[in-house]
């Protein structure tokens, strides 16, 4: 299984995951044009994609998922109800305006597993004010990538679905001093640190030690066979309230308090706010 970011921030959001001939695009929050361009990246266009998921309906993760779904017209569209639901006033259109979607509309719920090709997908709960956010783990091969963002926090349960991942986008939204000195007005602050917010950069480290781990408790570590730690892409970086550098340092540090060590427990990477990553081997 591999996978790539096409855009990962507070401006926009789009995920690939691919297995064999099993493609599954995770939100279409950016522009059309960039989707487009990260697939052809891959030598692929919107027709070879099998599913489309969507965590919720915020626009910076379902900014261009019409356009999508008109390109991708074989594809399943799987999303909540409530996050459907909420589709109309996030788009600006009436509910008789979203044929393309609501014809090839699966609506999915935590817990509830199903399958695209040669792929496993589990929804889980996250925490984030929007009607019925997700986040979900995809797995095959007995290898498994997750995709968390978009929460404030992370609870016992959401770590029981993606915690023994060998591969996470996690998100690692704000650096906390920078967000409480900067210009964003006070309640908007207040929102994004709360509850139902976002994750700060600390918080995306203490939850990576706590996948460290929930991997070493499982046995999914092999001393004797190169890197074998969790693969983490961090995302959703605030283009006003975090920098890559500053998200960086502060998670690298806090994994070296906790005797956890980037290149051996963890192989750390920051995705591009706007551009495609590269491929990445789960």
């Amino acid at each position: 299984m591999e996978f790539c970011s096409f855009a990962s921030s507070s401006e926009g959001n789009s995920y690939l995951i691919r297995e064999g001939n099993t493609n599954i695009l995770c939100d279409a929050g950016t522009a059309g044009k960039n989707i487009k361009a990260g697939l052809a990246r891959q030598g692929m266009t919107y027709a070879d994609l099998d599913a489309i998921v969507v965590t919720h309906e915020h626009t910076d993760h379902i900014k261009s998922i019409k356009m999508v779904a008109r390109g991708a017209e074989n594809a399943g569209i799987y999303m909540s109800g409530g996050t459907f639901a909420a589709l109309p006033g996030k788009l600006r259109v009436t509910p008789d305006k979203l044929e393309m979607i609501s014809e090839n509309l699966v609506e999915v719920s935590e817990g509830n597993a199903f399958r695209v090709g040669d792929v496993l997908v589990t929804p889980f709960a996250i925490s984030h004010d929007a009607r019925e956010p997700l986040g979900f783990t995809f797995s095959s091969g007995g290898r498994k990538l997750s995709i968390v963002t978009d929460t404030g926090i992370v609870t016992d349960e959401m770590l029981r679905n993606f915690g023994d991942s060998d591969a996470c986008v996690l998100e690692a939204n704000h650096e906390k001093s920078m967000l409480i000195n900067g210009p964003y007005p006070y309640d908007l602050k207040q929102r994004i640190a709360s509850r139902y917010g976002h994750l700060s950069n600390d918080a995306a480290a203490r939850i990576i030690c706590e996948m460290a781990d929930i991997r070493d408790k499982r046995g999914k570590r092999d001393h004797t066979v190169g890197f074998s730690g969790v693969r983490v892409m961090l995302g959703h970086l605030s283009p006003n309230n975090n920098t890559p550098g500053q998200a960086l340092v502060t998670v690298k540090n806090v994994l070296f308090e906790n005797d956890r060590y980037v290149g051996e427990d963890v192989d750390l990477i920051v995705a591009p706010r706007k551009e495609p990553s590269g491929l990445i081997e789960v």
